[in-house]
């Protein structure tokens, strides 16, 4: 038993949940007595009520809390934050909560159908921001926060409103905390618009002119595994400028959770796979038996542009298969079974059982090499049918395929096809 002060959660999406739940689990089960809500540019407050569903989709498609649970729970007793605020104070609960201005609901509420588009603010609307953040901190908002990475989008796969804020509108945003003489900036970029540095700059400028502090999610991505150390340099020297620019990190790695039934996938967004899943009920099994064809469809769709490139790539490359039961595989041979003809009383598919026969490998990098790509390695024991084996053919050309793309280390689990969960490379 350890008896210590509570844990002080700087990032959380309660946002929702605390309009409805007094307990604030599973924070509250794991020593956390403070919570820090409103991360990412994402909230409810403000919001006109035309807007309301576009903050339920972008909080559904950012941080995948369901959008019927939201719609459930949240009764919309506010406009203002102030008045979300004071929707927020009716309730008692087990741990304290802290909330900040969220960028795209702030943007939105301003702007309108513009802010969905990524247009530029302008005067009028940079005015206005300004002000209601001074109202908000005034309410007790503990600060602003936003969001410039392609990482954030609707369940729609449209990009967060927040994401091409140009630094005029930052700069006004934090102006508006200086007005009130409070708040901190918390801010989750890509840093590459277009590079590091240039964006660390942009905050350098921000909170020369606002005199107020900043924090900006620190991470190792796999495609600049070096850069972090950048932004620890660029921060330290910020230090000693007498800046307050600061990084905040994650004791662990960040899982995602996809699925072809669930809110997303590395395929989401295109028109092949939405039509595929309007078409068909068993939607899963003719994914999977027209695998390489939707691949090939779903490369084909992409825009020439860097980011939903950048993006797919880094999606599906680091990607591992985690067991389902029974696997589309199996489903496969099962059917085919159905379809042979029963000699004695046995069937004489030559006893194929997935697990047996279907032999998965989750190979391991080779610490020695620069290369962590996987060797693709698949065996078929028995005589599986040729609907099978043009199936594992596709998807050993797709590994041929993702293997010419990446450096990175990408486990292959055969039997499990359609559950997907990220992982992060030891």
């Amino acid at each position: 038993l350890v008896v210590s002060p509570g844990f002080v959660d700087i990032h959380t999406h309660y946002d929702g949940q605390a309009i409805w739940d007094s307990q604030l689990a599973p924070s509250s089960l794991h020593g956390v007595s403070t919570v820090v809500m409103g991360n990412c540019g994402v909230g409810f407050a403000p919001c006109k009520p035309k807007d309301r569903e576009k903050l339920v989709e972008l909080m559904e498609g950012v941080e995948d809390i369901p959008a019927p649970v939201m719609h459930e729970g949240l009764k919309w007793e506010w406009e203002s934050f102030k008045e979300y605020l004071d929707a927020l104070e009716k309730r008692d609960r087990d741990i304290d909560i802290c909330t900040l201005l969220p960028h795209a609901a702030l943007r939105v509420y301003v702007m309108g159908e513009r802010a969905i588009k990524h247009e530029r603010a302008n005067k009028e609307d940079l005015k206005k921001m300004r002000l209601i953040t001074k109202e908000a901190i005034l309410a007790g908002a503990f600060g602003f926060s936003t969001s410039r990475t392609i990482s954030h989008k609707s369940l729609k796969g449209e990009y967060t409103p927040t994401l091409r804020a140009h630094e005029d509108e930052l700069t006004e945003i934090a102006l508006g905390m200086k007005d009130a003489g409070a708040g901190f900036m918390e801010i989750v970029s890509d840093w590459n618009e277009p590079d590091p540095e240039t964006e660390f700059n942009v905050l350098k400028r921000i909170s020369k002119k606002s005199g107020r502090p900043i924090v900006f999610s620190l991470t190792q991505r796999h495609d600049r595994p070096d850069f972090w150390k950048d932004l620890m340099k660029m921060s330290l020297e910020a230090k000693e400028e007498g800046l307050s620019i600061r990084p905040v990190v994650a004791p662990r790695p960040i899982g995602l959770l996809f699925g072809l039934k669930g809110s997303q996938n590395p395929f989401s967004g295109t028109d092949t796979f939405k039509k595929l899943k309007n078409l068909s009920e068993k939607f899963e099994m003719d994914f999977i038996t027209r695998f390489w064809e939707v691949m090939q469809k779903y490369l084909n769709e992409l825009s020439d542009t860097f980011d939903e490139k950048q993006c797919f790539e880094m999606a599906i490359m680091r990607i591992c298969y985690i067991s389902l039961t029974p696997t589309p595989f199996e489903a496969l041979l099962a059917k085919n079974k159905k379809e042979q003809k029963v000699e004695d009383g046995k069937d004489n598919n030559h006893n194929l059982k997935g697990e047996e026969n279907i032999s998965r490998t989750t190979n391991t990098p080779d610490l020695l090499s620069n290369n962590l790509a996987v060797k693709k390695k698949i065996l078929v024991d028995g005589e599986a049918n040729n609907t099978t084996k043009r199936n594992l053919e596709k998807f050993s050309e797709l590994v041929g395929f993702l293997e010419g793309r990446s450096e990175m280390l990408i486990a292959y689990h055969l039997r499990n096809s359609f559950r997907l969960v990220s992982f992060s490379e030891s």
